[in-house]
C-alpha cells in the first residue's frame, strides 16, 4: 500500500474512531442533562478521560497516527464527504429513500394516515389541516430550548405566505405540561399551546407527541417526504444533527441551522438549506421561497432531494 493510500485509509479509520466515540458520548452527556440537570456538570467532566484514551490508542496504532499527522499539517476540508459524512448512525436498513418502494413498511401506513390527518384530537396528537393537499413541513425534537420547536411555530405563525404555501407538523414532547418532570420542557409545552393559540394555527399544525418506534418514524418519514414535503431544522446550535442524516437518506429536501454540525453536512442550495436560527424572519421566508419555487416549478424538489441522497451516499 503507497503512503497517499496509506493516508486516506487511516483518515477514514480515524474518522469512524472519533465520530463513533463523539457520537457516544454526545448520548451519555444529554442523558446526564449536562448544564440542565443538577450536578450534571460534575458529571460530565469525567468524560474528558476519553480524550486520554484515545490519545493511547492514536499513539500505538501507527496506521492512525499517519493519518493524524496529515489532518494537522494540511487540514480538513469541512465539505469533503469522504471525512465528514459517513453516518454509522443513520440506520440505512430502516432510513430509506422513498424510491425505494419495495423496502417500505407499508404495514404502519393506515396508522399513520390516522396520526396525520384524522380530525379527532387524542392522546397523541392536536391540531387539524383545513387544506391537506399543500405540501408539509416536517420537525422532529425534543422540547428543550436548544431545539428551538417553539420559534418554529412562532416563525410559521408570523409568515402568512409561508402559511399560505405550507401546512406544519412537529412532533415533540407531550402536550400536557404535568405529564413532564423537565422544567425547560414544561415551559416549551406551555409556549407551544401559546403559539398555536395566538397565530390561530389550529387548520394549519399538527402537534404529534414523542414516537419512539424507529420503523414507524422511518415510514412517517417517507410518509411526509412522498408529499413533497422538506424537514425543518431549527436548533440553536447542535452538534451533529443525526436526524438530518435519517431525513436526507428518506429523500427530504433539508433546512437545517447553520450554527453547528449541520453546516458541515448541508451545502446550501445544492443538497438542502442553510438558515440561521437567530433570523426568524430570513429563516422562514427562505423556506417560504423554496415552496414558492416548488408551486412554480415542480422539478426544483426533486434536484435538491437528489443533491441529499448523492451527499449522503458519496461515501
Amino acid at each position: 500500500m503507497s503512503m497517499p493510500d496509506l493516508a486516506v485509509t487511516g483518515r477514514r479509520l480515524l474518522y469512524l474512531h472519533t465520530n463513533i466515540s463523539t457520537k457516544k458520548t454526545h448520548k451519555l452527556r444529554r442523558k446526564i442533562g449536562e448544564g440542565k440537570n443538577r450536578n450534571g456538570d460534575v458529571y460530565t467532566d469525567r468524560l474528558k478521560s476519553a480524550a486520554h484514551q484515545f490519545n493511547q490508542a492514536l499513539s500505538i496504532d501507527p496506521l492512525l497516527w499517519v493519518a493524524y499527522e496529515e489532518l494537522c499539517k494540511f487540514g480538513s476540508n469541512v465539505f469533503y464527504p469522504k471525512f465528514n459524512i459517513a453516518s454509522p448512525g443513520a440506520d440505512q436498513t430502516v432510513c430509506l429513500p422513498i424510491t425505494q418502494i419495495e423496502k417500505r413498511f407499508t404495514r404502519f401506513q393506515p396508522a399513520i394516515k390516522e396520526l396525520l390527518f384524522s380530525k379527532v384530537e387524542n392522546e397523541e396528537h392536536i391540531g387539524y389541516f383545513e387544506d391537506k393537499n399543500k405540501p408539509i413541513i416536517f420537525s422532529m425534537a425534543p422540547l428543550d430550548t436548544v431545539k428551538n420547536i417553539t420559534g418554529l411555530i412562532e416563525w410559521f405563525g408570523q409568515n402568512k405566505r409561508l402559511k399560505s404555501l405550507v401546512n406544519l407538523i412537529v412532533v415533540a414532547g407531550f402536550f400536557d405540561p404535568t405529564k413532564s418532570k423537565d422544567r425547560e420542557e414544561i415551559v416549551e409545552i406551555k409556549k407551544m399551546h401559546l403559539f398555536i393559540e395566538k397565530y390561530q394555527l389550529k387548520g394549519q399544525i399538527r402537534w404529534i407527541a414523542a414516537q419512539t418506534d424507529k420503523s414507524r418514524n422511518s415510514e412517517l418519514y417517507r410518509f411526509i417526504a412522498g408529499s413533497k414535503g422538506a424537514f425543518v431544522q431549527p436548533t440553536l446550535h447542535e452538534v451533529f444533527g443525526l436526524m438530518v442524516i435519517e431525513a436526507m437518506n428518506c429523500g427530504f429536501p433539508t433546512f437545517v441551522t447553520n450554527q453547528g454540525g449541520p453546516a458541515e453536512i448541508i451545502v446550501d442550495g445544492v443538497s438542502g438549506f442553510q438558515i440561521d436560527p437567530n433570523h426568524g424572519d430570513e429563516f422562514s421566508n427562505k423556506i417560504a421561497d423554496f415552496f414558492q419555487k416548488f408551486k412554480e416549478d415542480l422539478g426544483c424538489w426533486n434536484i435538491i432531494s437528489k443533491g441529499g441522497l448523492k451527499r449522503i451516499y458519496e461515501w
